[in-house]
């Protein structure tokens, strides 16, 4: 599998490759080939980044009513970035630094649910994460004031943390809950 592209600009240039195939062609990747070809030809090419895209959040079967998708300030213009506010500065300025210039965020986009009835995604991890050190856990929720509650939840049997949050607020809004408190580490 491949892509040609023809260079016929110069200066930067943002590219997107859209991934071919299915998710099973996917699952094992071991590199990134770069390859040039020409006859006589001579320059320069730089490449400021390679990002891969998107999430590892999947959605649970039987939930048709909700879609994930990763979003970010580069490639979706009507994301709303936290990186302008203080909230954001609390939490990354803690793990090296807010000079990023580029910020993504996970976005469920749900419709027609129902009274009483739940959407479920979930990521699963190949080893356990050994949460026993950490204190608190905090992130940071976009509301839109749509009265839907949202459940953040995770452990193992009967050690599990689960907080739940009324969209009630426009913007992000930071929350904060001690683990050992909700979760008994």
């Amino acid at each position: 599998m491949h892509s040609d592209l023809t260079i016929n600009w110069i200066g930067w240039r943002k590219l997107t490759i859209e991934r071919p195939g299915s998710d099973a062609d996917w699952t094992a990747i071991k590199h990134v080939r770069i390859t040039l070809r020409g006859s006589g030809l001579s320059g320069s090419i730089g490449i400021a980044s390679i990002e891969m895209i998107g999430n590892k959040w999947e959605v649970v079967e039987g939930t048709s009513s909700l879609k994930l998708e990763a979003v970010n300030n580069y490639d979706n213009n009507d994301y709303v970035t936290p990186m302008d506010t203080d909230i954001y500065d609390d939490i990354y300025e803690k793990v090296g630094g807010s000079d990023l210039n580029k910020e993504q965020s996970l976005q469920l986009k749900y419709t027609n649910l129902q009274d009483n009835t739940t959407a479920y995604a979930h990521s699963k991890y190949e080893q356990a994460v050994d949460l026993s050190k950490h204190n608190k856990v905090s992130f940071l929720l976009y509301g839109n004031g749509s009265g839907i509650d949202f459940i953040i939840s995770f452990g193992a049997g009967s050690n599990r943390f689960q907080k739940k949050i009324k969209d009630d607020f426009i913007g992000w809004r930071k929350f904060k809950s001690v683990l050992k408190e909700c979760y008994g580490v």
